[in-house]
């Protein structure tokens, strides 16, 4: 594994979800995610402040937070498509503590030089 990186956010885009690893000494102890339903006004920034936002959230309560519901509201018949898919992808919650890494997260920190060993 790379050296370790000094504190801060990985961001990246997946289909209609930004995604933020919340990262402590090179290794990410949060991650956040805000879905984007196909009737919202794409804003990226926004999307970045609200996953990072909820990624803060889970590591300062040091559990998940905030449930993706699958019936939530939304301004699309397709929105119920979205967050089960963010849900397949990410788990159960918009903020996970200590977050069990996909495979291509394992990959993004690995090229990004981050430390990603002793997750879970």
């Amino acid at each position: 594994m790379s050296k370790v990186k000094n504190n801060g956010a990985v961001f990246y885009m997946v289909g209609n979800t930004t995604v933020c690893l919340l990262m402590e000494e090179g290794t990410p102890i949060a991650r956040g995610i805000s879905i984007y339903s196909r009737m919202d006004e794409f804003d990226s920034s926004e999307g970045r402040k609200r996953a990072l936002d909820r990624a803060k959230e889970a590591a300062g309560r040091q559990e998940d937070c905030q449930p993706i519901l699958i019936e939530a509201p939304r301004g699309s018949p397709f929105g119920w498509f979205d967050l089960s898919v963010a849900k397949d992808l990410f788990g159960s919650y918009k903020g996970s503590f200590k977050p069990e890494l996909t495979d291509t997260e394992k990959l993004l920190l690995e090229r990004r030089g981050h430390l990603v060993t002793g997750i879970r």
